[in-house]
């Protein structure tokens, strides 16, 4: 422990003596927590929590962004499997309109 946060002669005002003292304490608190390494690791491949893709394709890094109509959001949240038709119905789109 740092005896310095408990010397009232340190310089440092009463309040702000205390409020060193706590986030010493919670620093010493945090630190002292074992972190489980198999938490933050990813599921192996196979495992039947492991999240895995529909699509045989990959996808874009980069999402297609655009302005809707008012209330246009929450319907198109309301169809299920919604983003896979969307991306289905431009792919159409871009087919029909190639030159």
């Amino acid at each position: 422990m740092n005896p310095r946060l408990f010397n009232s002669s340190a310089g440092v005002g009463k309040p702000l003596q205390y409020v060193s003292v706590l986030i010493y304490l919670l620093n010493a608190m945090v630190s002292s927590i074992p972190l489980n390494a198999a938490f933050y690791m990813p599921l192996k491949k196979g495992h039947k929590y492991r999240w895995e893709s529909k699509n045989e394709e990959s996808l874009d890094k980069s999402p297609i962004c655009f302005k809707g109509r008012v209330g246009q959001k929450q319907k198109l949240k309301n169809i299920p499997d919604w983003q896979e038709i969307l991306r289905d119905f431009l792919a159409q789109l871009i087919l029909e309109n190639d030159d």
